[in-house]
């Protein structure tokens, strides 16, 4: 017997793509602060930032996927699953790149704006 309307399953499946967003990106980022940076933060700040982020993610799809259906009656489910899917493997590819992009860049430009600091 299923119990899940059509509904449900949409958005299940966005908060199961939110979730892979947020363990997949957590991961890339804890990854590129070891590789580039050489800091590793330990177990705890690991782990938590990845639980942290898998939650955020799965919540702002779920919700995203709800408002869509709620506010756009006549896109079909499937047509959601799709945007859901593809958002998801954009996000997984380029937000820890861009994230790091932007960090430096701001970095940089607070340095040009007060140079007087030093870093360290």
């Amino acid at each position: 017997m299923n119990y899940l309307t059509d509904t449900d399953k949409v958005i299940l499946l966005s908060g199961t793509v939110g979730l892979g967003i947020g363990l997949v990106v957590s991961a890339q980022e804890i990854a590129l602060d070891r590789w580039l940076d050489n800091k590793w933060l330990g177990w705890d700040a690991a782990v938590s930032r990845t639980v942290v982020s898998a939650i955020v993610w799965a919540l702002l799809l779920g919700a995203a996927s709800f408002l869509t259906m709620l506010y756009e009656p006549t896109k079909s489910l499937a047509e959601i699953n799709q945007e859901t899917l593809r958002l998801g493997a954009v996000m997984i590819l380029l937000l820890p790149i861009t994230t790091r992009l932007m960090n430096r860049m701001l970095q940089s430009a607070g340095r040009l704006l007060r140079p007087d600091q030093r870093e360290g």
